[in-house]
C-alpha cells in the first residue's frame, strides 16, 4: 500500500461525513469524557461550545529506505498535524475555567494516544504520538475561549 497515511489516521480519529453531513466513526466519539462534545474532521462551520477536530494542514517528511535498482521504493513516512480541542463559555470574564476545560478533554485524547500508539492498527502505521502542545485563549465581550492544539506525529512504512 502507498499513500499519505495521515490521512487515515484522521479519518480513525475523527471519523468522516457521509454525503448528508453526517458523522460517521471515529474512534474519539465514542470515548466516554468526550461524550457531548463535537468531533469533527476538520474545523466545523457550525462549531459547539466545544469541539474536537483536525486542522486543515498536515506537514512532513518522506525517507527512502531502499537503493535505486531495487525494485519498488519503500519509504519511511513522518507527517504532522494539528488535533485541536476548543471550549467556549458565554458570560464567563476569565479563562481560567475555559482552560482547565479544554485541558480536561484533552486528557481524554492523550489517554487514547499513550493507549493505542498505532491508532488502532491503521495499515503501514508505525507510531502516532504527541510531539508538541499549545494553548491559546482569550475573553471577549461575550465569552472566554480557550483553544488546546496538539502536534501530532504519524511515522508509517510505505512499500
Amino acid at each position: 500500500m502507498s499513500g499519505l497515511r495521515v490521512t487515515a489516521v484522521k479519518a480513525r480519529l475523527f471519523g468522516e461525513a457521509s454525503p448528508d453531513g453526517a458523522p460517521i466513526g471515529g474512534v474519539l466519539r465514542d470515548l466516554p469524557d468526550l461524550t457531548g462534545v463535537q468531533v469533527a474532521y476538520s474545523y466545523p462551520p457550525d462549531a459547539e461550545r466545544e469541539a474536537v477536530y483536525g486542522d486543515n494542514s498536515v506537514e512532513g517528511n518522506v525517507t527512502l529506505s531502499a537503493m535505486m535498482g531495487s525494485g519498488r521504493l519503500k519509504r519511511q513516512e513522518q507527517s504532522v498535524f494539528g488535533l485541536v480541542v476548543m471550549a467556549t463559555e458565554p458570560g464567563q470574564p476569565y479563562t481560567a475555567a475555559v482552560e482547565a476545560r479544554v485541558a480536561q478533554l484533552g486528557a481524554a485524547v492523550e489517554e487514547y494516544i499513550a493507549a493505542n500508539p498505532t491508532c488502532g492498527d491503521v495499515p503501514d502505521v508505525k507510531l502516532v504520538e504527541i510531539v508538541a502542545i499549545e494553548l491559546d485563549s482569550g475573553v471577549d465581550d461575550e465569552s472566554a475561549t480557550a483553544v488546546l492544539t496538539y502536534q501530532i506525529r504519524v511515522t508509517s512504512y510505505l512499500q
